[in-house]
């Protein structure tokens, strides 16, 4: 009872955060009707938050303690919360409005819902895979063991010279605290954690596109993607699951953020983005380079340009204590290629191969035929948003940070050094390609709606629109012509 006791209060705790969090933003207001459909955003946000701020209170050698976490989050939630509500009081028309929901809509929910609720209860016995027991788990179990980095794991002395003690820290970090409150450390509650995120990013994606009635649209391609793609990952205990679903959620708001120019979708991009990047080296790779694409997509518009940088700036505010904690811990032998040696021509020359069997083996998953359809999907949707004209900047962002990402794994597979290498990229291709294939979804996600929504005035997106149009509220989900 303890366990579940203690597994319900965590999440919880992230919820209530979240909640407040996204309430202090204007992006939910302080009734049961807006909180409710929030639910899958405020549990992602308040994840990312409590992931982030612990991975810094690790490396400055606090103890991370159950009680303590408790209180902290619930000062930290009350606080958001209260500025929330005044914000709320202060302005009427202060963030994005929700009507009723209609009851079609709540079917995806409950659907997505019970999926979730399955899946943690027969993880309860998930037997423990090789990166777990090496890297993800086994860190867990030491952080919560000695309550931070003193063990002897997170040393260059260690025997066990496959936790890659370099590694973010973000999953350990949280399942450790998950420990912590249940008072065991049992591999199936990490596994059960990880389909709850999976869960509550289903849930973020439609809310954050604003969906409305058309919930189910936005959804369907998650739920798919998320029944076919991470399973084996899942169940693996690999980072790569929970730091995609941290990427596309933060992707989103970040999409959001340009599509609308309201400040407050800047919050959850900036944590979850944030989460991302401390939970793998990919992850970092994955959010600066939507960051940058972001970038060019705001340029048009200064306000809209610094509250991206704003962004950049807090992802990098979060991955600096682990990075800072490395340098100053290392050497640890690692896999990340300097880049004095992958700038190298000659170096780049010698790899070419590399680069194409890298190629070949993300294109080869790309197109497994159990979500085959998906990339497909996403390009057909994206060029015909794009010949539409409906969210033609919306579409024109996702297309460059998709490709940017893909890219970016190329250049991983590129100028990777591993003495096996072709051994190396049929290995890790499987799980490297978890995070575009759930981006395409989360695009997939928030470009169907509004593609086959009839536009009220024909005119370009919100990212393609002139500097000066001020963003505004809307009370149905918006379309690209009328932003």
């Amino acid at each position: 009872m303890r366990t579940e006791a203690g597994f319900l209060a965590f999440n919880a705790l992230a919820l209530g955060l979240g909640l407040g969090l996204l309430s202090s933003a204007g992006l939910v207001r302080p009734r049961l009707a807006s909180a409710l459909p929030a639910a899958g955003a405020a549990l992602a946000t308040g994840l990312a938050a409590i992931g982030v701020v612990s991975v810094a209170a690790v490396v400055a050698g606090l103890n991370l303690d159950a009680a303590a976490l408790t209180a902290v989050v619930v000062v930290a939630a009350a606080v958001s919360g209260a500025v929330g509500l005044l914000r709320s009081r202060r302005a009427a028309g202060l963030g994005p409005r929700w009507r009723r929901p209609a009851p079609a809509t709540w079917v995806p929910v409950a659907v997505i819902g019970a999926f979730t609720a399955a899946q943690v209860i027969l993880s309860r016995h998930v037997p423990i895979a090789w990166d777990a027991a090496h890297i993800w788990t086994a860190k867990a179990v030491s952080i919560a063991t000695t309550g931070g980095l003193d063990g002897q794991l997170f040393s260059e002395h260690s025997h066990l010279t496959t936790s890659h003690q370099d590694y973010p820290l973000l999953e350990p970090v949280l399942g450790a605290l998950l420990f912590r409150f249940t008072a065991v450390t049992r591999h199936g509650l990490l596994i059960g954690e990880l389909w709850v995120l999976l869960g509550a990013a289903m849930l973020a994606v439609p809310w954050l596109c604003r969906s409305g009635d058309r919930t189910w649209l936005a959804a369907a391609p998650l739920a798919l993607a998320a029944a076919a793609i991470p399973n084996q990952g899942i169940l693996r205990g690999d980072a790569d699951v929970p730091m995609a679903c941290f990427l596309v959620v933060g992707a989103v708001a970040l999409a959001r953020l340009l599509e609308t120019s309201e400040r407050g979708y800047a919050l959850p991009a900036a944590l979850c983005l944030g989460a991302a990047a401390n939970t793998k080296n990919e992850g970092l790779v994955f959010a600066l380079a939507l960051l940058v694409c972001a970038f060019g997509f705001a340029l048009r518009r200064r306000p809209v340009v610094l509250t991206v940088g704003a962004v950049a700036a807090a992802v990098v505010v979060v991955v600096v204590p682990w990075r800072l904690w490395v340098h100053a811990h290392g050497p640890f032998a690692g896999d990340i290629t300097p880049l004095s040696t992958s700038l190298d021509p000659g170096f780049l020359t010698d790899r070419l191969s590399q680069l194409d069997f890298g190629i070949q083996q993300l294109l080869g998953h790309f197109a497994d035929p159990a979500y085959g359809w998906l990339v497909p999907a996403f390009l057909a949707v994206a060029v015909a948003a794009l010949l539409s004209r409906r969210a033609s900047g919306l579409a024109g962002f996702y297309l460059v940070g998709f490709l940017a990402v893909v890219l970016a794994l190329g250049w991983v597979y590129w100028t990777s050094q591993q003495p096996d290498i072709a051994g190396h990229i049929s290995r890790t291709a499987l799980r490297t390609v978890t995070a575009p294939l759930f981006l395409a979804a989360g695009a997939l996600a928030h470009l169907l709606p509004q593609l086959v929504q009839a536009p009220a005035v024909a005119g370009p997106d919100a990212l393609t629109g002139p500097p000066e149009a001020p963003a505004r509220p809307v009370e149905r989900p918006q379309t690209a012509a009328s932003a």
